[in-house]
């Protein structure tokens, strides 16, 4: 089925802006690509997904776009709720802090009146409960959703990194729910062919690399 079929048999759809280079740094484009795209096909969502680089006139082109096509959606991709560890996981040093990613959110919330999706890879070392505690204190479920992916290892593809993680993800999402989330779990699968990731995360990078060095 494509998409032109989609759309006409589907009364709603999404397209993502996601593992494919930075929106916001490319917001002009991204926004006439929005347009296009939602001028063809009228029944699909348009999620934009960012890493939330410093771009105070990108957002608000965004906010302004948003406030007249009600299927514009908006993720950030979290990923840790520690500044130190995403720090680490995303070295794109012109990025913002989760309490700033947080303040953007809230104004694009109350433009538009719609929540944003917080995505955040689930993995070992970051599921803590004060990991969690901390991301529910930053991200109230009044104006957030939580979308939960898998974080996998270089020697693995992303499909098995999500069925290994699948208790955990699962125990994390049950209590999400339980304090009035609407919650969402990635599946990723075909991301093993293409090494898709948002903005600069390492582990992709190294992913990438590492394929390339065993060809």
């Amino acid at each position: 089925m494509n998409i032109e079929d989609v759309n006409s048999a589907s009364e709603r759809f999404q397209i993502m802006f996601m593992s494919m280079g930075e929106p916001i740094l490319n917001i002009d484009n991204v926004l006439r690509a929005i347009k296009a795209l939602h001028w063809k096909y009228g029944n699909a969502e348009l999620l934009l997904s960012t890493m939330g680089p410093k771009n105070a006139e990108a957002f608000n082109k965004l906010i302004e776009a948003s406030k007249y096509n009600t299927k514009i959606g908006l993720q950030f991709s979290v990923h840790e709720a520690d500044e130190e560890k995403r720090n680490a996981l995303i070295p794109f040093k012109n990025k913002l802090t989760l309490r700033e990613i947080r303040d953007v959110a809230l104004e694009w919330n109350r433009a538009t009146g719609r929540k944003v999706y917080i995505n955040y890879c689930v993995g070992s070392h970051n599921q803590s409960v004060k990991e969690m505690d901390r991301l529910k204190d930053l991200f109230s479920p009044a104006a957030f959703c939580a979308t939960f992916s898998v974080i996998c290892s270089a020697d693995e593809t992303m499909k098995d990194a999500g069925y290994r993680e699948h208790d955990r993800i699962n125990a994390i999402m049950e209590d999400f729910l339980k304090h009035g989330y609407n919650v969402r779990v990635f599946d990723p699968a075909g991301q093993d062919d293409i090494g898709g990731g948002c903005g600069q995360l390492w582990y992709v990078q190294q992913w990438m690399k590492n394929r390339k060095e065993k060809r």
